[in-house]
């Protein structure tokens, strides 16, 4: 079996990678609004461990919207890509700028690894490369002519 490039059909794998983006930037929806009802419920904390409690009164209010712009800009971004639409890439963008901004904040201005260890950079990393990977999947993508 032969592989011919045809920018009018990409391959298989575009489209698991946009379908993985889309989910990926969904459950980060969902997973905002959890945290942004945590940060506003105090009594919605009795779940979690003591440790993660005063994180949250940490936490200022502008993180939440800076998540909510990278969680909803992937989104979007993904959605442009299943639609093989170049505004993709913008969208890609602006969400990882504002997953670098809420990380660096999360890095610099909390006590988070020292009240949880250095495990909890593991999610932040994971967070930041699947963001610059969408980003640099949807310039490649461009690139090969499956969106335009």
């Amino acid at each position: 079996m032969s592989y011919e490039y045809n920018p009018s059909k990409p391959p298989v794998a575009f489209w698991i990678i946009s379908g993985i983006g889309l989910l990926w930037n969904l459950m980060g929806c969902f997973q905002w609004f959890t945290e942004y009802n945590f940060w506003k419920n105090p009594a919605s904390r009795d779940i979690l461990p003591e440790a993660m409690r005063g994180l949250y009164d940490q936490t200022p209010a502008w993180t939440y919207v800076i998540f909510a712009i990278a969680v909803i800009t992937g989104t979007l971004g993904s959605i442009g890509l299943l639609m093989r639409k170049s505004w993709a890439k913008t969208l890609f963008l602006i969400s990882l700028i504002a997953v670098i901004i809420q990380q660096v904040y999360f890095l610099i201005s909390t006590d988070t690894l020292e009240k949880l260890g250095a495990t909890a950079l593991i999610m932040p990393l994971v967070i930041t490369l699947f963001a610059g990977f969408l980003l640099y999947y949807s310039k490649k993508s461009t690139a090969m002519e499956y969106i335009s």
